[in-house]
């Protein structure tokens, strides 16, 4: 990753003596960016993103984001293509999904250039880091939901809307039902820590999950902002 950072204009500066707002976005704000209009996010992260153009703000960024958002981007083209039977297709998906990832290595990088993201240097020890971060999943835990199994695809969830349907195969019957586990995963809360080792003041998420930690103390000068 040296490469997005060897031109840094923020390199050297202490984050808590800045006076921009410095905002840190979850990995799904920057997915909805680089996705455009085939995510239903894209509006609002676009508009994230454009403050961060116009120098409103500045954004702090961590490499777990740019790691989960190549892998995310592989994902959703990989999933998002057509099959066709041919080994040429796999090849023009992978040059696709090559490409996209790219261009977004290499729009973070002029941003960061420009001064309009800082990626963080992490100052602390991996086993520390993953031990705060292990306090916080032990101290914070989600919530159950039951949910409604389709029987035929075992996929869609039946009894979400009035009419009983499942929203992946269609077909209509009572539904499995299963407990379901939501809440800060490990990762989460490492986006979490992040930020707050760079000094950002908002943290902007796709994830509800996030607001578990609006009332802890640790996290008293960051302001969790779900978008939906």
């Amino acid at each position: 990753m040296h490469i997005l950072i060897h031109k840094a204009r923020w390199s050297g500066c202490d984050l808590s003596e800045m006076s921009n707002d410095l905002v840190y976005y979850d990995t799904n704000i920057w997915i909805a960016w680089m996705r455009g209009k085939s995510d239903k996010f894209f509006p609002q992260a676009k508009k994230l993103v454009d403050e961060v153009l116009s120098g409103k703000k500045i954004a702090v960024i961590s490499q777990l984001v740019l790691l989960e958002t190549i892998h995310a981007l592989r994902q959703k083209i990989a999933q998002n293509s057509p099959y066709d039977n041919r080994n040429t297709n796999k090849h023009d998906i992978q040059t696709q999904i090559n490409k996209t990832v790219q261009q977004f290595l290499n729009s973070v990088r002029i941003m960061v250039e420009d001064g309009h993201v800082i990626i963080l240097n992490p100052s602390a020890s991996v086993a520390s880091h993953h031990n705060r971060v292990l306090q916080k999943s032990v101290k914070y835990f989600g919530y159950l939901r039951i949910i409604g199994i389709c029987p035929y695809c075992e996929n869609g969830w039946v009894g979400r809307h009035a009419s009983n349907t499942c929203g992946h195969c269609g077909h209509t019957k009572n539904s499995i039902k299963k407990y379901n586990y939501k809440g800060l995963g490990h990762a989460d809360l490492e986006h979490a820590f992040f930020a707050l080792s760079g000094h950002a003041t908002e943290f902007y998420s796709a994830d509800k999950s996030f607001m578990d930690l609006k009332n802890d103390s640790d996290f008293d000068n960051i302001s969790f902002r779900i978008v939906t």
